[in-house]
């Protein structure tokens, strides 16, 4: 995948600058920041003792939840600028886990909030690249069956059909 930014990365980065502008919104938003708080509630446990807090409003999620969200955007600016290191995850996706390893030590170990927070940066980090990817994916698709007016059962049977060898009958 070459490191072109197309208008579905634009979406894309805007949308996860969005979703980390709802985490702060406790902090600046009032009454649409307590529904916004409501809302990431139900993606994050949003312990206090384990969220951070901005005087005296908590952010809307937790530490690990934070740092996998600013993982993803950051992911999300320098898979970019980084096509060789992209282009070897892309091939080779299982080393995903390289990245997700540090987070599941860290959950059964003792740990601390920026402990938390860079385990969830090295999480989301490459979960980025596979979204845009994704993303990338799904503007390149080509119209199926149905989009042009045929039952993907009958296509299927007529694709067998064309397979097979005509058998004469003794």
């Amino acid at each position: 995948m070459g490191a072109t930014r197309t208008l579905r990365y634009w979406v894309l980065l805007a949308a996860a600058a969005l979703w980390l502008a709802g985490i702060f919104a406790p902090v600046w938003a009032g009454e649409a920041g307590r529904l916004l708080h409501l809302f990431f509630g139900t993606v994050c446990h949003q312990i206090p003792e384990r969220s951070f807090h901005w005087g005296a409003a908590q952010l809307s999620v937790c530490h690990r939840c934070f740092g996998v969200y600013a993982g993803f955007t950051a992911g999300l600016l320098l898979w970019p600028v980084l096509p060789g290191p992209a282009r070897v995850l892309e091939q080779r996706s299982r080393l995903v886990w390289l990245f997700l390893l540090p987070m599941a030590v860290d959950v059964v170990l003792p740990n601390q909030a920026w402990d938390r927070v860079l385990t969830g940066l090295l999480a989301g980090f490459p979960c980025a690249l596979f979204v845009w990817i994704a993303a990338e994916q799904l503007g390149r698709r080509r119209p199926g069956p149905l989009a042009e007016g045929r039952e993907p059962a009958l296509d299927n049977e007529l694709q067998a059909n064309r397979a097979e060898p005509q058998r004469s009958v003794p």
